[in-house]
């Protein structure tokens, strides 16, 4: 689980118990500034306040020296503190071994692998050779794990591929969080908290999104923001596009044709597929006009997935011209069947292929009964006729939701977009267990059916 540690950098303790008294924080850092300024006394306040204390003074020193500072920041009662990767193997073994003896592994040493506040000429000018931050940040993590160290110190931009070379127990510390008003201050390489710990905390899990609107987004921007999100989680992006319904009250409130959309989509999803691998890139159309432009960072993904959604006769042209995967909406498992043919079809003549497994669907669900709030109101919302729930809607027992599910299988869906359908908070998380401890598993073990699992 992810915690926030609070940067005590300011530059008197008067100040730092100041926001040391802030209501739920745990834990505080206590960098070389304040340290060099007020010294253990201050270390010892903010224990006797009952906080965990990380002291981030990055030793870097022949090992004896470092390990006798862990000695000290044990005997203060430090949680956590800080050693530079940089200084080797013997330093690093030194200080993780007189925490074990000392402390019982109290201070948690974490490595620091490359400050935020290096550019990437910067760094390779300070090392001596041509490097990347990310690829020297992922060696010295290897290098701080091996020496025993608990975790490491990395920036957002790295914290997926750290995660991935120290393992999942690794404890990572990341700094360089800024907003995206944020001043970035001489932090060079950053990144929004949310971001940050989602890629952090998983190594797997593949970053969905609701479908944009393609047609409402400026392609520069949008082809921006999706190749950072690829970037900073190691490549786990799944975006989904649409060009929109012609009732939204968005074509009003910009202004815009909504008779233009599908043009509008086309030009766009065409100028973000090119900014996301090409260097520099030009267009003339009828609605988007720029001449030698570029995006940085580009995706980890090459290509980056391009999943369409859409029902229309456009959609599936759009589908087999330049999509990578396919997400229907609310529709009943005959409709899906018949749209993933006329999907085939369009391939066929375009002379594309999209895998096999890149078919997916929406459906609510909810173990239950039909007459429960949650389902009348999604069903009412949705115009269905009558008491009878419409069929692209999965109510009742577990057997009924596989049924569901293999249902959809059946008829060419291997991805899932599953939706509880709950009355508050509680109500959601129960959902959602019952779908992953009842549901799930029994598609991992059939072998035609496991892609669903992966939903």
């Amino acid at each position: 689980m992810a915690e926030v540690i609070l940067a005590l950098d300011v530059p008197t303790a008067e100040e730092a118990l100041r926001f040391a008294g802030l209501p739920g924080l745990r834990w505080a850092k206590v960098g070389s500034i304040l340290f060099t300024r007020e010294g253990p006394a201050l270390v010892r306040e903010l224990r006797a306040r009952g906080l965990e204390v990380f002291l981030d003074l990055k030793w870097h020193d022949i090992p004896n020296t470092v390990a006798g500072a862990v000695e000290q920041a044990a005997e203060l009662g430090v949680a956590m503190a800080t050693v530079h990767t940089l200084g080797g193997p013997a330093m690093l073994r030194a200080a993780a071994a007189a925490a074990a003896s000392v402390g019982a592994g109290r201070p948690a040493l974490v490595g620091v692998t490359v400050l935020t506040s290096h550019t990437a000429p910067e760094y390779a000018e300070a090392v001596g050779r041509e490097t990347l931050p990310g690829e020297e940040a992922v060696r010295l993590a290897r290098l701080g794990m091996a020496a025993g160290l608990r975790g490491l110190v990395c920036s957002p931009l790295e914290v997926a591929e750290v995660r991935a070379a120290a393992g999942p127990d690794a404890w990572l510390v990341v700094p360089g969080i800024r907003e995206a008003e944020d001043a970035r201050d001489d932090q060079a390489r950053t990144s929004t908290a949310g971001a940050a710990a989602l890629a952090g905390a998983t190594q797997r899990v593949k970053f969905g999104m609701n479908a944009m609107v393609a047609s409402l987004r400026d392609p520069l921007v949008a082809a921006k923001q999706c190749a950072t999100i690829d970037f900073l989680s190691g490549g786990r992006l799944l975006p989904v596009f649409v060009p929109g319904h012609d009732t939204a009250p968005e074509w009003q409130a910009t202004g815009r044709d909504a008779r233009e959309r599908g043009r509008l989509a086309d030009e766009i999803l065409e100028i973000m597929s090119r900014l996301w691998s090409e260097e520099c890139v030009s267009f003339e159309g009828r609605h988007f006009q720029y001449r030698d432009v570029s995006i940085a960072p580009r995706p980890v993904q090459q290509p980056l997935p391009l999943w369409i959604g859409g029902h229309s006769p456009a959609a599936v042209r759009r589908t087999a011209r330049v999509g990578t995967g396919w997400l229907a909406g609310l529709v009943p498992p005959a409709e899906l069947e018949r749209l993933v043919g006329a999907i085939h079809r369009e391939l066929a003549r375009t002379g594309r292929s999209i895998d096999p497994d890149h078919y997916g669907v929406t459906l609510p669900y909810r173990f239950g009964s039909l007459d429960d709030a949650p389902v009348r109101r999604m069903a009412a919302a949705r115009a269905a006729a009558g008491g009878a729930p419409p069929d692209w809607l999965a109510v009742g027992d577990t057997a009924a939701i596989r049924a569901a599910l293999e249902a959809y299988v059946a008829a060419g869906a291997s991805k899932f977009v599953m939706i509880p359908l709950a009355s508050g908070e509680e109500d959601l998380m129960l959902q959602t267990r019952r779908l992953v401890e009842e549901t799930i598993p029994a598609f991992e073990t059939k072998p035609a059916l496991r892609a669903a699992a992966g939903a």
